[in-house]
């Protein structure tokens, strides 16, 4: 489904956003599976890469996450402020794979508005807006480096 008078709204006011940090663009599930694609043939086995949580969602950040194969081997607070007292574990920590199954969740659902945009080199979901109409989350994910 395109929601194309909300998607309107928000590229005018991300356009300043776009133009310096890269494409901000609704949610898009052909975008999506082309990204996905690109991800899968740049992904590093062994990887890590700084995750926050944004918006009504519990976990704050940011955390470095580090990915060897499928699984989370570690999430360490990085943030400057104290931890939060719900944060994200090893056992809840997502993997980039994990973020583009949340994206697709989103786009999957009908009352939910996905703003994402994409990383440029690694092609992985980087900033992630779920607006549910009062309320929102969503995360941010960048930062990644293969693990030698």
């Amino acid at each position: 489904m395109v929601r194309s008078g909300w998607c309107r709204g928000v590229v005018i006011r991300a356009l300043t956003g776009a133009l310096i940090f890269g494409t901000f663009a609704c949610g898009d599930r052909a975008e999506l599976d082309s990204q996905r694609r690109a991800w899968e043939s740049v992904r590093p086995s062994h990887y890590r890469f700084d995750y926050t949580v944004t918006g009504f969602e519990a976990g704050g950040g940011p955390w470095r996450l580090e990915v060897n194969g499928t699984q989370v081997v570690s999430a360490t607070y990085v943030g400057s402020w104290p931890e939060p007292t719900v944060g994200v574990t090893v056992a809840f920590a997502p993997t980039i794979d994990d973020l583009f199954d949340k994206v697709a969740q989103g786009l999957d659902a009908s009352s939910v508005e996905v703003t994402v945009r994409y990383d440029p080199q690694w092609h992985h979901p980087a900033d992630a807006r779920f607006d549910y109409g009062e309320e929102g989350s969503g995360f941010l994910a960048g930062s990644l480096e293969p693990v030698e």
